[in-house]
């Protein structure tokens, strides 16, 4: 139930945050449409280094458990 929250919150933020670009961007304000690209960077990192992160940690667990590594 946390994951599905977690994840309908997530949408939800990335939603915002392009429609205020592209909000911003109609109404001529270039600079503050473009001002959101790096949040959206940030935020890009964050979860492919944690998606990173727990695919290592499962590919201990599997190791460790006497499984062959793939």
């Amino acid at each position: 139930m946390k994951r599905k929250i977690a994840a309908i919150v997530q949408i939800v933020f990335i939603l915002l945050v392009i429609a205020f670009g592209t909000y911003q961007l109609y109404q001529g304000n270039f600079e503050a449409s473009i001002a959101t690209m790096p949040l959206l960077i940030i935020y890009y990192l964050f979860v492919t280094m944690r998606q990173k992160r727990i695919n290592e940690q499962e590919q201990h667990e599997k190791d460790d458990d006497g499984e062959r590594p793939r």
